[in-house]
This record gives C-alpha cells, structure tokens and sequence, in this order.
C-alpha cells in the first residue's frame, strides 16, 4: 500500500529536505532503486503505458487503474528513496587541500592549499538525482548542473561536497578548472584546466544551460 508520504499533497518539495545526502550503504540499493523502479515509472508517465518490466512493489499501481497522479507521487517518493541510498561519493584524494573561505566574487568560494597541475581531478561534485520533472520543485536551483538531458545533479542540500563551493569567473580567462561528466557514477569530475598555486580560488564556467535554469519555471 501507499505509505504516508505518498498520501501527503506537500510530498513534492521533500528535496530540499537537508537529511538526504550520500551515504555508504551498499550500491546494489541505489540501482534497484534507480534502474528498476525509478526510470521505469518516469517511462510510464513519459509514455502513458505500463512498462512491461514494472517492479513488483509498484504493481499495485495498475490493479489501482494506473492513475497518473498516484504514478507520478510514487516517483517522487522512489526518487526520494533513490536519493537517500545514494553510493559513497567518489575520492580524488585531494579534498584536505581544498578550503572553504571567503570568496573574492560571491559569498564562499573553493581555494586550493597546495599547487595543482594542469589536467589533475581536484575533486568530484556528486549530489542528489533529479529528472526534468522533479526539478521544478527543487525551489533552490544554484547548485544544480546537467549530466544528462534527463539526469541533473544537485548539491544544494550536500554542504561536504566541495565542489559545489566554486564560483564561476567574472571573467573567462579567470576560469581554471572544468566540469567533466561521469555518467556511470551519476557525478562530474573537476579538473584543472592549468596549473594552479597554492592559495588560488578555484573558478569554472557555469555553461549557459545552469544560467538558464535560473529563470523562474513557467508550469
């Protein structure tokens, strides 16, 4: 049945809810989750039919008459379930060097304490999953990049991601790391894009897609 959570008309923000971040349980959870209930009920609501392969916990769904309201509350909490169980973050083992200060452009920025070379991973940006779909009601957007067009990451409620710490230049040619997107590990790598001294703030270029996303949603 239901659980409360899928009851309540107030379910869909619950991403911004600071509990929910990564933790190490085991991934073989995350990928029950993600892959055989998760993507499955958002083909559902993307194609209007009952995927052939639906997990065993969401059949109740069709002997309920295949409501899309009661498909899309059971997405959002699998979602909720998916971001919860979510794989240890990846390790570039530079993370004690990196440091949370006081930025030179905007509130805290990412400064390195020690020199990087050019082409190293300096560290990773992994957060919470959303489709296109629940993105609408993540209300801060600041910290959400695209991997895919149906895969956004989101480390706005992840204050121990690092990474999610780096400003964009005010200038081009003050950007010295970028985003590299890992698909299989549902995160970016960051990388330097020149060498780096010690003491240096780390700048990327946000892309014109993040900019985007920052307008107000028009549903």
């Amino acid at each position: 049945s239901d659980t409360p959570w899928e009851e309540h008309e107030g379910l869909l923000p619950i991403f911004n809810k600071p509990q929910f971040q990564r933790s190490d349980l085991h991934a073989s959870k995350f990928e029950e989750l993600y892959y055989g209930r998760l993507r499955l009920l958002e083909e559902w609501m993307a194609t209007r039919n009952v995927p052939p392969q639906l997990h065993q916990q969401d059949k109740d769904l069709v002997r309920q008459g295949s409501d899309m309201g009661r498909v899309e509350r059971r997405s959002t909490y699998v979602r909720y379930l998916v971001n919860n169980n979510l794989p240890a973050c990846r390790q570039s083992g530079l993370e004690h060097y990196l440091e949370v200060q006081k930025s030179s452009v905007a509130g805290l920025g990412l400064f390195a304490k020690m020199d990087l070379k050019k082409d190293c991973v300096i560290c990773y940006y992994s957060g919470h999953i959303h489709s296109p779909s629940s993105f609408r009601w993540n209300g801060n957007k600041h910290y959400v990049f695209e991997l895919t067009p149906m895969i956004w990451i989101d480390a706005g409620q992840c204050p121990q991601i690092k990474a999610r710490y780096i400003n964009e230049g005010e200038e081009p040619n003050q950007n010295n790391c970028k985003r590299i997107s890992l698909l299989d590990d549902f995160c970016f790598a960051i990388i330097a894009t020149r060498d780096i001294s010690n003491g240096e703030e780390l700048f990327m270029n946000y892309g014109k897609d993040f900019w985007q996303k920052q307008q107000p949603s028009q549903d």
